[in-house]
């Protein structure tokens, strides 16, 4: 059983800490918040007995999407102490860019320290730039806070030779948002972010792993690439993240679906054989995305061995 520090001493060391600061407990299932101070608490924006004993994964994905949890993931003792960065996306407020590190605390091998130091804010749709923030946002979608296309793209070149050299099955899920011109139209381009944002944080929440990467590779359009995942797979994701999407009920008056605002998924899974394949992948999802049938199932994917 790991020992677990004396509570007075560290809540007195962690409440004179100005960034956030939050000790999760690995050695229980879920993880658990074990600790955490002032300045995490108004950064969350909840009241202590909200965060106090709750899932650590759970808050650590909520504050730092899948960048955090995976960095978690990988601290342990071979490696001590992990940076990431990411960015907090706030249901009430403006969205931030932050930075991460966690590290083991000495003498206590089931806890870990998660420090947040927050790099820039994103006000009104706009980018307070410093130093690390304006970088970041020409990786970054502002809007949706995924990789811009020409990242995305580098990202998905170098996964299908990745894929290639290990014969790793590799998928592209593209989402089309459904009649979203007529929606900026209806409501304007302020309210069309505002629900580009939405679908992009259901989206997020279906990420798990830190091999799937996320897109905005257009104006309507949000890719993923999805490593190890055949076929039958990667269409149950993709279907249920349309289905959240349309759990959302974002309002389309002009829909052509019905009353709200929908996505509509594309497919393709493949081995690739080569780097070539990529745009293979990528040209099929983005094609099965424009296919119009009467009813909801997802179209059948291309598949190659």
């Amino acid at each position: 059983m790991s020992r677990t520090p004396a509570k007075q001493l560290l809540v007195q060391l962690l409440s004179g800490v100005r960034e956030p600061v939050l000790v999760i407990d690995t050695s229980i299932a879920g993880w658990r918040v074990k600790y955490f101070n002032p300045a995490l608490q108004r950064f969350v924006g909840l009241p202590s007995g909200d965060i106090s004993g709750q899932s650590g994964e759970k808050l650590l994905f909520r504050l730092a999407g899948t960048a955090g949890v995976s960095a978690l993931r990988e601290c342990d003792g071979n490696r001590p102490l992990v940076d990431f960065a990411s960015q907090f996306l706030s249901s009430d407020g403006p969205d931030r860019d932050i930075n991460g590190r966690i590290v083991t605390l000495n003498g206590y091998p089931a806890l870990r320290a998660v420090y947040l130091t927050e790099t820039a804010v994103h006000a009104n749709d706009e980018l307070v730039p410093n130093s690390s923030g304006a970088f970041r946002s020409l990786i970054n979608d502002n809007v949706t806070v995924f990789l811009n296309r020409e990242p995305w793209l580098e990202a998905l070149n170098r996964d299908t030779a990745i894929a290639a050299r290990e014969q790793a099955w590799l998928a592209v899920i593209v989402f089309r948002v459904e009649d979203y011109d007529s929606y900026i139209d209806t409501f304007g381009q302020h309210a069309g972010d505002s629900a580009l944002k939405r679908i992009a944080h259901s989206l997020r929440r279906r990420l798990k792993r830190a091999g799937d990467t996320a897109g905005r590779i257009a104006d309507d359009e949000m890719a993923i690439l999805v490593h190890g995942s055949m076929a039958p797979a990667a269409r149950q994701f993709a279907n249920s993240i349309a289905e959240d999407v349309r759990a959302l009920a974002i309002h389309h008056p002009k829909s052509s679906t019905g009353r709200h605002l929908t996505v509509k998924p594309g497919v393709c899974a493949l081995v690739p054989a080569d780097i070539s394949d990529a745009q293979r992948l990528l040209q099929r999802a983005r094609e099965l995305t424009e296919v119009r049938q009467q009813s909801m199932p997802i179209p059948a994917t291309l598949t190659a061995h």
